[in-house]
């Protein structure tokens, strides 16, 4: 079937490319946007508890200078550094986790091809599979994943089905 849009003649099939890939992208959107809100929710969080902390910190140095009224300033100092050094580790561990955040988020999730129909690159079958590419390069050698259909030259492609089905074939082995 032809469709006319703007003088130009495009098929019902790249109509519905576009459209999945619109929608593709709405739900991206969406999925970024949660992550975001959770990324604020565990911030607010976070610093909610260093401002707990540094408040036993301040509470620790006014017992210091009632302490120093009363002559008993040895405890209490040692009361004030201990709270300090909570203070820090909490604020230390607060910037370890922001970096492992920072560090997964950076990182290819297993199951991420694209799923847009199109044919998957050697990259693309290891984050599915979850493996380097040279696993896979080494399973498809030994017949353990299907051979790439050779698309120009130098250029291998999988079908997105035969990479499920063989997964699938793995899985039940197992």
């Amino acid at each position: 079937m032809v469709q006319e849009s703007n003088g130009h003649v495009t098929t019902t099939a790249t109509v519905n490319w576009k459209e999945e890939l619109d929608r593709e992208a709405a739900t991206m959107r969406a999925v970024i946007a949660r992550l975001a809100s959770s990324l604020i929710n565990d911030a607010v969080a976070r610093a909610e508890e260093l401002l707990r902390q540094a408040e036993a910190r301040a509470e620790a140095i006014v017992r210091l200078a009632e302490a120093r009224a009363h002559g008993q300033v040895r405890d209490v100092i040692g009361e004030a550094i201990a709270a300090i050094d909570d203070t820090g580790n909490a604020v230390q561990r607060s910037i370890n986790h922001g970096r492992r955040q920072r560090l997964e988020a950076s990182r290819p999730k297993s199951g991420g091809p694209p799923v847009d129909g199109r044919l998957w690159t050697l990259r693309d079958v290891a984050r599915r599979v979850n493996v380097n590419t040279r696993t896979v390069e080494r399973w498809v050698s030994d017949g353990t994943l299907p051979k790439p259909i050779r698309v120009g030259n130098r250029c291998n492609r999988w079908r997105p089905e035969d990479i499920e089905a063989a997964l699938k074939k793995m899985s039940e082995g197992q």
